[in-house]
C-alpha cells in the first residue's frame, strides 16, 4: 500500500524530467521491494534539504515516511501540475 502510493506521486514527479532520467530513476525503484527502501531511495534523490532528509531518516513508521515525501513531491511541483 505504503510502496504504491510513494510509486505514484513518484511518476508524477518523473513527468516533468527528462525520459532518460525518468526511467534511470524507474530503475532503482524497480529494485527496492520494501517502502522502507523506496522512502531512504526517495530522500536520497529529491530532498535536498539535510534537516528534513536527517528527520525522514529517524522517522520508525513508514506511514509518516510516506505522507512526509508525498508531501514534499506535492509542494515541489508547478502548481499547475499538482493533483
Amino acid at each position: 500500500y505504503y510502496a504504491s502510493r510513494l510509486r505514484h506521486a513518484i511518476s508524477r514527479t518523473l513527468e516533468s524530467l527528462p525520459e532518460q532520467v525518468a526511467s534511470a530513476i524507474n530503475g532503482v525503484f524497480d529494485d527496492a521491494k520494501d517502502p522502507f527502501t523506496i522512502a531512504d531511495i526517495v530522500a536520497q534523490q529529491f530532498v535536498s534539504d539535510p534537516g528534513i532528509r536527517r528527520a525522514l531518516l529517524e522517522e520508525p513508521t513508514v506511514a509518516k515516511r510516506v505522507e512526509i515525501l508525498i508531501d514534499l513531491l506535492d509542494r515541489a511541483k508547478p502548481r499547475s501540475q499538482r493533483g
